[in-house]
């Protein structure tokens, strides 16, 4: 696993030097379900899901008509697990984090509205954590005691993907999200504990993201504007944004050479 993450790094790493169409930048939100894998005597148990958020910034740079690149964000993640030994006792806990995702992204779409993907890794920073609040008095020598003790780690890091659809406008690009998570590192370890080794965690979640185009490169069209723009292009126009459309100045009429010069009264009066 920590092959496929290294891996992947490098490959995201590597695309950057190759963009150069597009840049956006903006700012995401999204509502999360976090959960935990401990390993126990080499067996893998899922710990019952609690309810999260998170946000932050969004950085993303494409290339090739605006198909595939490079996505780097930086999130606030508040995100939390429970125990339930039986049906009447619960240990929960909330974390805080710093998650820097590093994506490739393929927007799949030949207007306004396209389809996008997303893979790549993530590392997570713990800023802080809460108390656990439990009902449970005594915390005897079940899976609760073990989760209850070690010590989690500062730096955490994982495998990451999304997928939704984005809206092109001219007030910028709106992208509606499913994304998720997996750890591939110790989240928090259990030392010489013998029964229990290591805690990893998992996520979901749906969210939004705005961006903004900046600097050069080829813009978002609308549906309209795109079709627009092909059949300039089929029938020869000059499709140049830059080139002004009004008060073009009007062509001389002024002769250029003497030759002309010389009949150039005559041939004005007729």
């Amino acid at each position: 696993m920590t092959k496929i993450f290294i891996f992947l790094t490098t490959i995201i790493v590597a695309a950057t030097s190759y963009c150069s169409s597009q840049n956006l930048f903006g700012f995401n939100g999204y509502y999360s379900m976090n959960s935990i894998a401990v390993d126990s005597m080499g067996m893998k148990r899922k710990i019952f899901a609690e309810p999260g958020y998170g946000g932050g910034i969004v950085y993303k740079h494409t290339e090739l008509a605006n198909i595939i690149g490079f996505q780097a964000e930086a999130n606030y993640d508040y995100v939390g697990f429970r125990v339930e030994p039986d049906d009447s006792t619960y240990y929960k806990q909330r974390l805080k984090y710093l998650t820097i995702p590093l994506m490739a992204h393929v927007d799949i779409g030949k207007y306004a509205v396209k389809a996008v993907f997303a893979i790549g890794t993530y590392g997570n920073f713990l800023l802080d954590h809460s108390k656990p609040k439990t009902n449970i008095v005594d915390i005897d020598s079940s899976i609760v005691s073990r989760i209850n003790s070690g010590k989690y780690k500062v730096f955490s890091y994982g495998l990451c993907g999304q997928a939704g659809i984005a809206i092109c406008t001219k007030y910028g690009v709106f992208e509606i999200l499913a994304r998720g998570s997996i750890g591939m590192s110790k989240m928090k370890d259990f030392g010489e504990l013998g029964l229990m080794n290591y805690m990893t965690s998992r996520q979901v979640a749906l969210g939004v993201s705005y961006l903004i185009p900046f600097g050069k490169g080829e813009k978002y069209y609308t549906k309209r504007e795109k079709i627009k723009k092909e059949k300039d292009e089929e029938d020869g126009v000059d499709v140049d944004e830059t080139a002004p459309e009004e008060n073009v100045e009007p062509e001389s009429t002024e002769p250029e050479t003497p030759a002309e010069d010389e009949n150039w009264e005559d041939r004005k009066e007729d």
